[in-house]
């Protein structure tokens, strides 16, 4: 039977598995994933062993407390010292910060064109796999092309999502010069389309159906409709080809963003940083430089589900009001 089960780790709330690197404290016997130990530096109920804290007694006074009927207690002075204590060495960066840093790849002695891949995989945060071996393929001046898949389908809301700003803005708008661009074609080339066109969307704001059917039909049998249609698909073609072009060279893009952003971390290391964080306290958690590096690889690199989200309304509003 798994000694462990049901039990999480403290530092990242996962709960262990069969077969995970777990270290025990000495101490208390409290267990923690091994990544996070070397993390913490430290026991996270290091607080309280002055005053005999047994993991697995506590664990058991919760499991037997389950079918006992509640009771009010207040803690004296000292264990409710200690519990502040233990709370604050609790506080952990959260599960996705800490995905890169206890990856496969966070003990790697390798290197990629002069950068620890143990790095790499901390600024990456997810898809680790993946960007590693496209890293790898396109290293020492190989210029085989790779094919993400993901650009070719979000375009510049990928790289919003990589947290690669200035490419996403630049791609945007792009694709909004394009797009208003061909609006300005078809207005010049195919105004007869244009205008019932106008008038087919007055009767859409009335509701009126029957009269919106019979404009969008006139529309479509105007004389310059074929001169519409043709900027229309040009500009779709267009807009194609660019996605193409970035689903080809978005792994080299963010593998130049990753490696930059390598460098800047290492520049701001080695300038004596104060580093800062809102899920730890540096002086309870006793980390060293090298883990601090770490966390603000995985801070300042991963992904935005916000970014691409704000990048999305902005475009809907560009859009509405061309």
């Amino acid at each position: 039977m798994f000694l462990f089960e049901n039990t999480e780790c403290p530092v990242c709330k996962v709960r262990f598995e069969e077969g995970d690197d777990i270290v025990v404290c000495p101490d208390c016997g409290t267990p923690h994933h091994r990544a996070c130990w070397a993390l913490t530096g430290k026991c996270v109920n290091s607080g309280l062993h002055a005053s005999g804290y047994s993991f697995r007694e506590e664990a058991e006074k919760r499991e037997k407390k389950v079918h006992e009927i509640p009771t009010f207690y207040v803690p004296s002075p000292e264990q409710a010292e200690a519990s502040r204590e233990e709370k604050t060495n609790a506080d952990a960066p959260p599960a996705e910060f800490l995905a890169g840093i206890n990856s496969e790849y966070s003990k790697s002695s390798e290197t990629i064109e002069g950068k620890r891949v143990s790095d790499i995989a901390a600024a990456v945060v997810t898809g680790i796999p993946y960007f590693i071996k496209q890293f790898s393929a396109n290293s020492d001046g190989d210029s085989k092309a790779s094919w993400n898949w993901s650009a070719f389908i979000f375009g510049s809301f990928y790289f919003f999502y990589r947290k690669m700003y200035r490419i996403g803005i630049s791609l945007m708008s792009l694709v909004l010069a394009i797009m208003f661009a061909a609006d300005l074609a078809i207005a010049k080339l195919a105004p007869k389309f244009v205008a019932l066109l106008q008038e087919a969307v007055a009767f859409a704001a009335d509701k009126n159906t029957e009269a919106l059917y019979q404009k969008f039909t006139e529309a479509a049998n105007a004389s310059d409709f074929s001169k519409a249609t043709t900027v229309f698909y040009i500009m779709l073609a267009v807009i194609a080809v660019l996605r193409v072009i970035v689903a080809l060279f978005a792994n080299r893009l963010y593998k130049k963003h990753i490696f930059a952003l390598i460098e800047n971390v290492d520049e701001t290391v080695k300038n004596g940083a104060d580093f800062q964080s809102p899920f730890i306290s540096v002086n309870d958690m006793s980390m060293n430089s090298e883990q601090m590096r770490k966390l603000l690889l995985a801070r300042k690199g991963g992904v935005s589900i916000f970014a691409p989200f704000m990048a999305f309304m902005v475009a809907y509003f560009i859009t509405y009001f061309i």
